[in-house]
């Protein structure tokens, strides 16, 4: 049938642009990373509660196995929050807070801090929303605040956004920060790091010529797609089309089966 997958071959992974850079994992060296909340993990109205799906977490431990495989996992979260919740053991190479904090597969610590004047202003601004009965919304990262109204009602999630929104443009203009959306809420943060910024360290460390991939739902992850240039696949993962600087989409629910993928590619790799 026209447009069908090749025989075998799942459909989450049967695009050219997926297949080419599955068949060179296979080949040999290859480097693998991903978003967590929407991608890896689906969305939860209470985060802690995030977790990715059985299948996904599989087909990660089989690659993590692999001698030839690299495995990272890049967030807006602290990498304090991913520990807790990635149930992987090892745990692989994880970039939190939006590339500022990096452990390394291993355990190392590399993380970077935040000029202790700007530090000042967060903790005042944090102090602040604790105060005005909003604290329960708000979560501290090192390199800023994220607002989170995801589960609320919709006239709550507004008007939550209403009392806070103007005064984080305030800081944000005053203080130096970025204020950027993202799905669920708004986040101050710190410029100079970003996840672009963890994609281009792992490239730094990677062989040319090593398939590399990076999967993303939102648009922080841009940064990511728009760091990997030409070295490797950027591929977005929506339930519907939108405008991404990504080479490919999938839908959520075919993460797991990419992973196997994957999985299944590395593993033929190092045989």
């Amino acid at each position: 049938m026209r447009g069908a997958p090749p025989r075998g071959l799942p459909a989450a992974c049967s695009g050219p642009a997926v297949r080419g850079v599955l068949e060179a994992v296979a080949r040999g060296p290859s480097l693998l990373a991903l978003d967590y909340d929407g991608t890896l993990a689906p969305f939860r109205a209470e985060r802690d509660e995030a977790r990715p799906p059985d299948a996904a977490l599989a087909a990660l431990r089989r690659i993590a196995a692999c001698p030839a495989a690299r495995l990272a996992v890049v967030s807006g979260r602290p990498v304090a929050g991913l520990e807790r919740l990635l149930d992987l053991d090892p745990l692989p190479e994880l970039h939190g807070s939006h590339g500022w904090e990096r452990r390394r597969a291993g355990g190392a610590r590399e993380d970077r801090a935040l000029p202790a004047e700007a530090a000042r202003a967060l903790a005042a601004e944090r102090g602040r929303l604790e105060a005005a009965g909003d604290g329960a919304r708000v979560e501290p990262k090192p390199s800023g605040l994220a607002l989170h109204w995801r589960g609320l009602a919709a006239d709550e999630a507004a008007a939550l956004e209403a009392r806070v929104a103007p005064r984080w443009r305030a800081f944000a203009a005053r203080e130096g920060f970025a204020l950027r959306a993202f799905d669920g809420g708004i986040e101050l943060r710190r410029p100079g790091r970003d996840k672009g910024d963890a994609v281009r360290d792992l490239l730094a460390e990677t062989p040319r010529g090593a398939a590399v991939a990076y999967l993303g739902d939102d648009e922080t992850d841009e940064d990511a797609f728009r760091a990997l240039g030409g070295r490797g696949l950027a591929l977005l993962v929506a339930e519907a089309p939108r405008p991404t600087a990504a080479h490919a989409a999938i839908a959520p629910a075919a993460v797991a089966a990419f992973l196997a993928c994957w999985a299944e590619r590395a593993e033929r790799a190092g045989a």
